[in-house]
């Protein structure tokens, strides 16, 4: 019987029953070993992945199984640590129907390290070599920005997404990214003239050659480079010499066909105090917008982490801190780095009880997670089961709106400007108090994720604890929708 042919054609109707993530992150990383005597075995890296599948899939995999090679499959899956790096669980790989991000054999083109870093552990270039594709975790929320960037790195965009701007809140990978195309292209061109810095030092640095009456030095470091990579671009509005000196350079790096990649905490049209001219260039590119992790996405991240700081990280364990830490991978990362810490210094086992009081998660929290985050909770049963949902949640934004000044309409919209993100949180908390199901509201909010909405609830209580205008505000629209 031919394994691989079998496995593959598994593949096939596994991919079509679980989570996109789900299957890149753990099983497509699997290596099917033998099938004799309706005994099937696959192997995974680590015993991590191993309990994962066998909890989670194990019922899809035996299906899939037993369809591809027509025989009852007794399934068993193994830990092999010898296993190549291509199995390693968790490594950023992205779907197989994006076209042209894979390398012919069908794995990711891996970045050599060689010959990158200088002395102290960065480039000249100011790129963090550790900064690369091959580590860069992929999931729904950032898949089409890493097909977009690795089309860029490799050169097959052809200059269409130029600039590329890639914006979303804190801690979500966007420098990563960024200086992945950056590290790419100089470990094929290393003579290319690549530079990567923050808006604030593009401004230090203006008004130092202004002060200095070296402008010209200026302006030739900076129309010269085949790649500028700017983070933060967002920091820039308001400061009109800044951004007119700025609108030169980009349309210098445009005229000469080099690339320019900028990142920032909101889309261009967001950036309140900016130019209309270059709010008008940075949309003449490709817009990418970077959301929070998915549950399967943050799994994978935890358990490449723990994978680099050889911490034993039990499922339990994993599922409490990818629940409790939804919306930012440097803090999901971060709390992974204080339970080593922790662990490191007092010499204690990693245990479930251990977790919770370092990190500081609270029993309340905690039960959440432990009951599995389910949708529906007994205040649910409020809502009458003919009710329109979408009504009520279009009432209880508009509600909001008039009292915050904002549009209903940019509640509902992937706008994260400070100001309507707050009311969307509110929207979400009235709208849980009114009874609507983390169902209802997760399809209102264009499918945010039932962690990203409990954790909406609990800040928005919490802040009305001791916030009397915002606890006030809650109460009055929770009367007016009830009316």
């Amino acid at each position: 019987m031919n394994l691989e042919k079998v496995w593959k054609t598994a593949l096939k109707d596994i991919k079509e029953s679980v989570p996109a993530s789900s299957f890149q992150a753990w099983i497509k990383s699997a290596n099917l070993i033998s099938l004799e005597n309706n005994k099937a075995t696959l192997e995974v890296r680590n015993e991590f992945s191993r309990n994962l599948l066998i909890q989670n899939y194990y019922r899809v995999i035996s299906k899939a199984l037993e369809t591809s090679s027509g025989v009852p499959v007794n399934l068993i899956i193994q830990v092999n640590s010898n296993l190549p790096h291509d199995y390693i669980p968790s490594l950023s790989s992205i779907a197989e129907d994006l076209p042209n991000n894979t390398s012919p054999n069908g794995s990711l083109k891996i970045i050599p390290n060689s010959g990158l870093s200088s002395s102290n552990g960065f480039l000249p270039h100011n790129l963090n070599p550790k900064f690369v594709f091959d580590n860069f975790i992929v999931g729904g929320h950032n898949q089409f920005c890493h097909a977009a960037a690795l089309a860029i790195a490799e050169g097959r965009s052809e200059g269409a997404y130029n600039p590329f701007f890639i914006y979303g809140e804190v801690g979500l990978g966007k420098t990563h990214i960024m200086q992945s195309i950056g590290n790419y292209l100089l470990s094929k061109k290393p003579q290319a003239k690549v530079l990567y810095l923050s808006a604030e030092k593009f401004l230090n640095d203006l008004i130092s050659s202004m002060r200095k009456s070296k402008m010209n030095e200026f302006r030739n470091r900076y129309r010269s480079l085949d790649l500028l990579l700017i983070d933060d671009i967002q920091f820039i509005e308001g400061k009109e010499t800044t951004q007119e000196e700025f609108f030169h350079t980009f349309n210098a790096l445009k005229d000469n066909g080099s690339q320019i990649i900028l990142t920032s905490d909101r889309p261009p049209k967001a950036i309140s105090k900016l130019e209309p001219r270059l709010c008008s260039r940075f949309e003449g590119g490709l817009l990418a917008d970077v959301q929070s992790p998915t549950y399967e996405t943050r799994l994978a991240i935890l358990a490449r982490k723990a994978e680099i700081l050889k911490i034993k990280l039990k499922p339990d364990i994993a599922d409490l801190i990818a629940q409790c830490f939804p919306e930012n991978v440097r803090r999901l990362e971060g709390a992974l780095v204080k339970l080593q810490a922790y662990v490191n210094f007092t010499s204690r086992p990693l245990t479930m009880e251990l977790t919770k009081k370092v990190l500081g998660i609270d029993i309340a929290q905690a039960e959440i997670i432990s009951a599995g985050n389910k949708d529906l909770t007994e205040e649910d049963s409020n809502l009458k089961s003919g009710e329109n949902t979408d009504k009520m949640l279009k009432k209880i934004a508009e509600a909001v709106a008039e009292k915050l000044q904002v549009t209903s309409s940019k509640i509902f919209s992937r706008d994260n400007t400070q100001e309507v993100k707050n009311a969307r949180q509110i929207c979400m908390a009235i709208a849980r108090s009114a009874g609507l199901s983390m169902q209802d509201i997760s399809l209102g909010f264009d499918g945010r994720g039932n962690s990203s909405i409990l954790n909406s609830c609990r800040r928005v209580r919490k802040e009305a604890k001791n916030d009397k205008e915002l606890n006030t505000l809650l109460t009055e629209i929770e009367a007016q929708i009830k009316l």
